[in-house]
């Protein structure tokens, strides 16, 4: 079924899932229609059918200020909270429905249930199995000993287990020949069920593409800082660098002891640093030179969150074509790229034919000066790096677009978050002014 186009409120009583909640004989007062006119516009960007689903709830259980509750809904579908199902139903409605969530949640986890779909053998070992994932959590580690040695043990845990999977230990646990055929079994194996074409070929395109976005979105919701916060509490900045630091020299001398850690260390930095020296040093002259320029051309950043990607999706959408054909992000044209013999600067929504970007940065990775101190160690990948150095490299790559004559505009995600509409909506009027100029 096509989505309808445009929407209006004439429509969307008539719908489907407005019918589904509200029924068909229900007359919506002036003030219920103003406000719904406040957020139609929203209800064409994406599940349309759920989110009129959301918003005739809102009119059921005489909801108010819907622009905001929508757009902290739609920014957390996948969270089944206590404060989502309030936001979607109201205090009363959302507690109740929250409780009856959590029931049937606690009885599809029960033995019982397990033994009841599978039978007792092949139910109480797919129970036992969940069970024993559970326990070897860092939550779980935690619940059973305590924050200080829980985290102690569950780090002791993840060394002892540690590379289970690879090349080493499938030889020796298989023997060279039929290890190493183990390990390349287990590389497809993840090749085709974890990627997008492997979701593709199992579910179709349709379902396929949606399973691997929610997929996704999940896995970055996982190790973003709300979820720790939700999940550990006031405590939970000493947990996400513990689980999350996995490339500082202290993790490095941690694992290998002080000199064979630092050497290691070293060797982690250079492999990963790519410049123009180090690949003249790997490749020589002319083929490092080869092999960095055709770096510098097809690269995409591998960290772009897909809050980021939405930002850069909704702005691109009001652009027209003109403008469309010179713009850069990693979903579309990849991200724009400048470059100089010490580093290569990837840059986030540029526009190159007016000379215009917008930078969205994340408060975590580059360190909100509203939420951290110049001396805070925010990014959970690199435990050396504080503030004041991520501000200082952020100036350094601002500046060096600047250089180029490009007008350079930050976008905060929190701020993002918060009013996505009215940030959107400014970030297309200085498009505008840039045009004029």
């Amino acid at each position: 079924m096509l989505k309808p186009k445009p929407i209006t409120i004439e429509k969307l009583v008539k719908s489907k899932p407005w019918i589904s909640v509200l029924g068909s004989s229900y007359q919506l007062t002036d003030d219920q229609k103003t406000k719904i006119l406040t957020i139609i516009d929203l209800i064409d960007n994406g599940n349309y059918r759920n989110r009129i689903k959301i918003i005739a709830n809102f009119v059921k259980y005489n909801l108010d200020n819907y622009k905001y509750r929508l757009n902290l809904i739609l920014e957390n579908l996948t969270k089944n909270t206590l404060e989502m199902y309030c936001l979607r139903y109201g205090k009363i409605e959302g507690e109740l429905r929250y409780k009856q969530y959590c029931s049937k949640l606690s009885k599809v986890s029960s033995k019982d249930y397990f033994i009841e779909h599978y039978g007792e053998l092949e139910g109480i070992q797919k129970f036992n199995k969940i069970q024993k994932k559970k326990l070897m959590s860092l939550d779980g580690f935690i619940k059973r000993n305590g924050l200080k040695i829980g985290t102690k043990k569950y780090k002791d845990f993840c060394n002892k287990n540690k590379g289970n999977w690879s090349l080493e230990r499938q030889i020796h646990l298989h023997g060279k020949i039929n290890g190493k055929q183990n390990y390349l079994d287990i590389k497809e194996n993840v090749k085709k069920t974890q990627s997008l074409n492997g979701f593709i070929e199992n579910h179709g395109i349709v379902d396929g593409t949606n399973l691997w976005n929610k997929r996704m979105e999940k896995m970055w919701y996982s190790s973003s800082e709300e979820s720790y916060k939700e999940r550990f509490g006031e405590n939970y900045q000493e947990i996400m660098r513990f689980q999350k630091d996995h490339t500082s020299l202290k993790s490095f001398t941690n694992r290998y002891g002080k000199e064979l850690g630092t050497i290691k260390f070293k060797e982690f930095c250079d492999k990963v640093r790519i410049t123009l020296k180090t690949m003249i040093k790997k490749y020589g002259e002319i083929e490092g030179t080869k092999k960095f320029n055709q770096w510098k051309k097809t690269t995409v950043s591998a960290f772009c969150s897909p809050i980021s990607q939405k930002f850069c999706w909704e702005l691109y959408n009001k652009l027209d074509n003109d403008l469309k054909q010179k713009t850069y992000f990693a979903e579309l044209q990849k991200e724009f790229i400048k470059a100089d013999r010490e580093y290569c600067y990837c840059y986030d929504f540029v526009i190159s034919s007016i000379k215009l970007c917008f930078e969205f940065n994340g408060d975590l990775f580059h360190a909100n000066p509203v939420k951290y101190k110049e001396n805070d160690t925010p990014n959970p990948f690199d435990k050396e790096l504080t503030s004041n150095e991520i501000w200082k490299f952020d100036k350094i790559k601002k500046e060096k677009l600047e250089s180029f004559g490009y007008k350079v505009f930050i976008v905060w995600e929190s701020d993002y978050r918060k009013n996505q509409v009215d940030v959107i909506n400014d970030c297309f009027l200085k498009i505008q002014e840039r045009l004029n100029e």
